[in-house]
């Protein structure tokens, strides 16, 4: 991926987003409260919470090497899983750089075509986007009642009239149809438009990679899919088990966990770095919208986020190490490819 003068302009307004809202989030707190509470944590609740983000990683990587055995590339666990982590790493200082990341590091290490390993990325994004929303779906549907008091509350709680923001809702649901009529009126001139035409590319690219699964045998096609709800309940897991680390958080029920997963994920998809900002906001409203207090629930989003955070950290850095040996040995003896993936165990 090459850094133009664009590139870098989408990072830094992505960066800025991202500091901004998370000033805004954070910019009353007091630190004090927030060291004191992260004394009295349970960190066995958090290595638990730990554990279940290694498993979805690992499943992640297990399943991209699935998705690329129909092109006749053998990929191992341990080098899929080392360039997963290297992408995360890379996702935490520039939005959206990990997924050309991992494809890259596995051009490196095992030759595989980048157009291919990173189809199979856009195929799982497509999948694991498909399940956001039809979960965000159901936990609207079984929390609707909870939720709607919550925003008509505060709705009603604001300075202004009701019925003056019933009005403006309205006024940019009007706009929205008007643009959505011109959209449709115009739309052999737009066909035209550059970002049309890129929309389009984009959209069949995930048509293309969600229908390369059927290339897949009927036992790794089993396995796909069983990965892919590992991944999700991992997810789920990551977000209910950190719930039992504070005494405060400890009654919330397997509703708010996923709750909790869905906003995360939203959070999470919004292009700041590594979630900055926008993970903090969505996770400190969806516990406040279950009856936890502001500052309490801003303070476990921080420290969730941070915690996983720091396991990809971790791991991204000593992945992108032994990446790096596993590059340089294979420079040194090329003919030789078994010999540097046992060097990395000696």
């Amino acid at each position: 991926m090459k850094f133009t003068l664009k590139s870098s302009l989408k990072y830094l307004v992505s960066l800025v987003f991202g500091i901004a809202l998370f000033w805004w989030l954070y910019r009353e707190k007091n630190y004090q409260d927030l060291y004191d509470r992260f004394q009295n944590i349970n960190m066995f609740w958090v290595a638990m919470s730990g554990v279940t983000a290694l498993i979805s990683h690992w499943a992640r990587a297990y399943r991209w090497k699935i998705a690329l055995k129909p092109f006749n590339l053998h990929v191992s666990t341990f080098r899929a899983m080392l360039a997963v982590m290297v992408g995360y790493f890379a996702n935490m200082i520039i939005p959206r750089i990990g997924e050309f990341a991992r494809s890259g590091i596995l051009k490196r290490t095992d030759d595989t075509p980048v157009n291919i390993s990173f189809g199979a990325i856009i195929a799982e994004r497509a999948i694991d986007l498909i399940i956001l929303m039809l979960l965000t779906g159901s936990v609207f549907l079984l929390e609707f009642d909870k939720v709607g008091t919550f925003v008509l509350d505060k709705l009603q709680s604001t300075s202004g009239n009701l019925m003056l923001k019933v009005l403006l809702l309205s006024a940019v649901g009007v706009l929205g149809l008007s643009v959505l009529f011109i959209l449709y009126k115009y739309r052999a001139r737009f066909k035209e438009n550059f970002i049309y035409n890129k929309g389009k590319e984009f959209l069949e690219g995930i048509k293309e990679g969600i229908l390369s699964i059927k290339e897949l045998s009927n036992s790794d096609r089993v396995r796909y899919v069983a990965l892919t709800l590992c991944i999700w309940v991992m997810y789920f897991l990551m977000s209910y088990l950190f719930f039992f680390s504070l005494e405060e958080t400890s009654s919330l029920g397997v509703k708010c966990g996923l709750t909790t997963l869905i906003m995360g994920g939203i959070g999470m998809a919004i292009p700041t770095p590594g979630g900055m900002g926008s993970y903090h906001i969505f996770v400190s409203f969806c516990l406040t919208v279950y009856g936890l207090e502001k500052g309490l629930s801003s303070d476990f989003a921080l420290l969730m986020h941070s915690t996983q955070s720091l396991i990809v950290i971790i791991l991204g850095a000593i992945s992108l190490v032994i990446t790096m040996i596993i590059i340089l040995n294979k420079k040194e003896s090329p003919s030789k490819p078994e010999d540097v993936e046992a060097n990395i165990y000696r």
